[in-house]
């Protein structure tokens, strides 16, 4: 804030970072979407039963279907971009070893977009979540999500209205198996 720089910063996202976080990737893509600040990413990834930066290459289809839809749906990464920050580790000694994961590592990175870009177009997840998050987007909904209502406000349209919200669905399961029948 002091030197007005928040319009010039994107931040690098590293998907062993969210997990070390206990976020995923997809996650961090889309709240960083979400707050303008989107700027490149790190594609690897770590072990979840070690608790330290591993920096493996990525080998999971799911999780990385589903970053790369989130970076499809923020309308890609601008000026930024995707690098392996990951290395040759463990056993991996010989020198073939390097081109090996890089390979693995890039055909993952397309075949997940490939398969992100198909659930983009054919727009059934999108539908299924902006359903489900409809009513955030009535003005007084927008409002309140742009600081615009104090939470006495808030409160008091609430008990005006007696609202009694009831717990609803997130079809989790539902939107896992839709996700699956892409891969």
């Amino acid at each position: 804030m002091r030197f007005r720089l928040e319009s010039e910063v994107k931040v690098n996202l590293e998907g062993n970072h969210a997990l070390l976080a206990g976020h995923t990737f997809e996650h961090e893509i889309a709240t960083a979407a979400d707050l303008g600040i989107l700027g490149s990413l790190d594609i690897n990834r770590g072990d979840p039963l070690l608790g330290w930066d591993t920096d493996q290459f990525p080998v999971d289809l799911y999780s990385m279907t589903l970053a790369m839809y989130h970076v499809i749906q923020a309308g890609g990464l601008g000026q930024g971009g995707m690098n392996f920050d990951a290395k040759v580790r463990r056993q991996s000694i010989e020198p073939e070893d390097l081109l090996h994961p890089h390979i693995g590592g890039v055909d993952m990175c397309a075949r997940a977009f490939l398969t992100a870009a198909k659930i983009h177009e054919e727009g059934r997840l999108a539908e299924i979540v902006g359903a489900r998050y409809a009513g955030w987007n009535l003005p007084e909904n927008q409002a309140m999500l742009a600081g615009m209502e104090s939470l006495d406000a808030i409160t008091a349209r609430s008990e005006e209205r007696n609202l009694n919200p009831q717990p609803r669905s997130g079809q989790q399961e539902h939107l896992e198996n839709l996700i699956n029948r892409y891969l």
